[in-house]
């Protein structure tokens, strides 16, 4: 299916990519129709999360397709034939699975203490892509998630160029598995273990 939501495992491969409801039901072999109401279901069910793009203010809407994400994250491990942490770190597909697994952490620590998930991503097509975007009022938090353990300043790339693009964007951070720290260019690095996510 979409980003990390493979729903059966002949489409697995495509854990990365967006929902395009006419390319599933194209390699599904069943109408777009029918995968909307799979869709509406599985979400309904709480076995997927639909997270929608962030368009406003910042131009034309750049991409329309949601991305999706299983709420379990050990569901799209084991749909890709993940049995143990050891295979799921040599995985082709580890980005995509600890993005899923980072997003639903989130969504769910807003959800449980009663907040809004008032949460998008953003992709524009000259390369700018955001992962995960949180939106409190007038301001916006932006996510980089990645699944490596040592920090790499082209992580920061995109959330700069989008600090540029949203004026009102406040506290952008990395998320991924090494040591949390501030950097001096405003960009926060933090270790995704951390449970300190602090609204804007």
């Amino acid at each position: 299916m979409a980003d990390n939501t493979e729903i059966h495992p002949d489409s697995k491969s495509n854990l990365k990519s967006d929902c395009f409801v006419s390319d599933i039901a194209s390699s599904v072999g069943v109408s777009s129709t029918t995968i909307k109401s799979w869709l509406s279901v599985l979400e309904a069910s709480f076995v997927v999360y639909i997270l929608h793009p962030y368009f406003n203010n910042l131009g034309k809407r750049l991409v329309k397709a949601p991305k999706v994400y299983f709420t379990e994250t050990g569901l799209a491990a084991y749909l890709n034939g993940i049995r143990s942490p050891e295979q799921a770190a040599m995985h082709p597909n580890l980005g995509g699975l600890f993005e899923n697994m980072v997003v639903m952490d989130m969504v769910k620590r807003r959800l449980n203490v009663g907040g809004e998930c008032d949460f998008y991503f953003y992709r524009a097509p000259n390369g700018l892509e955001v992962d995960l975007i949180e939106q409190c009022g007038l301001k916006l938090r932006p996510f980089e998630i990645k699944a490596s353990s040592t920090y790499h300043p082209e992580m920061c790339r995109n959330l700069k160029r989008f600090a540029r693009l949203a004026a009102n964007t406040v506290l952008p951070t990395v998320i991924y598995s090494g040591e949390t720290e501030h950097d001096a260019a405003g960009i926060s690095r933090m270790d995704f273990r951390e449970d300190d996510t602090p609204t804007p």
